[in-house]
C-alpha cells in the first residue's frame, strides 16, 4: 500500500531528498531550502493542476452573476470560484458557448446560458487529499524549481526531470482507467469521433 503524505512539509521533504537536501522540520524555518520550496510550492501546484484533469482536483459550482458584467458577445457574466485553476466544461453548454475573461479582481465566465454549472480545477495544498500518484511529481517538480536557487548538483536536478516525467505518465494511465468512457451515440459521425 502506499503512504498518503498527510502535510505540506513531508511533501517538501520528499523534493529536498531529490536534491540531497536535509529535510525540514517547518517551512518556517530559517533556511535557504524553506524559503525556496515556500516560495514556489504554489506556483508548483498550480501548474501540475493545471496541466492535467486530477481527480482529487475535481469541483463542481453553479457559478453567482457578476452584477458589474456589461454584455458583449454573451449575455451573462459569471464569477468563477476563488479556488479555479481551470474550467474543464460547461454542463450542457457546448465549448463554443463560453469563454473566460479577465472580470479585473476576479475571472469571469461569459455565456449566453443561465445558471450554468462548471466543472473545474480548484487549488489544492492538502496533500491528504491528493491522489497518491501526484505526490511524486509535485516532489520532482518542486525540486526541479529550487533547484538552481540551492546550488543543487545538475545531475540530482537531472533526475528528478526523468522523474517527474515517469510520475506524469503513470498518474495518467492510472487516471485514464478511472474514468468512463464518453458516450458516442449511433448518430455521431465518425469525423466527431475522429476530433476527440
Amino acid at each position: 500500500m502506499i503512504r498518503r503524505t498527510e502535510t505540506l512539509v513531508e511533501a517538501v521533504n520528499g523534493a529536498l531528498r531529490l536534491l540531497g537536501e536535509r529535510p525540514l522540520a517547518s517551512l518556517d524555518e530559517d533556511r535557504v531550502s524553506a524559503l525556496r520550496a515556500k516560495e514556489a510550492l504554489g506556483d508548483v501546484l498550480a501548474a501540475i493542476i493545471r496541466e492535467f484533469d486530477w481527480n482529487f482536483a475535481q469541483g463542481e459550482a453553479v457559478l453567482p452573476a457578476d452584477p458589474a458584467y456589461t454584455a458583449g458577445r454573451f449575455a451573462f457574466g459569471y464569477r468563477l470560484p476563488a479556488d479555479c485553476l481551470r474550467v474543464v466544461s460547461v454542463v450542457d453548454v457546448d465549448d463554443a458557448a463560453w469563454q473566460i475573461v479577465d472580470g479585473g479582481a476576479v475571472s469571469l465566465l461569459v455565456t449566453d446560458a443561465a445558471a450554468p454549472r462548471i466543472v473545474y480545477s480548484r487549488f489544492s495544498a492538502e496533500p491528504n487529499r491528493w491522489d497518491a500518484l501526484f505526490l511524486p511529481l509535485f516532489q520532482a517538480r518542486l525540486a526541479i524549481a529550487v533547484a538552481p536557487a540551492l546550488g543543487a548538483d545538475t545531475a540530482r536536478a537531472d533526475r528528478a526531470e526523468i522523474e517527474a516525467t515517469r510520475a506524469l505518465v503513470r498518474a495518467r494511465r492510472a487516471d485514464a482507467s478511472e474514468r468512463g468512457g464518453d458516450f458516442i451515440s449511433n448518430e455521431t459521425s465518425w469525423v466527431t469521433v475522429r476530433s476527440r
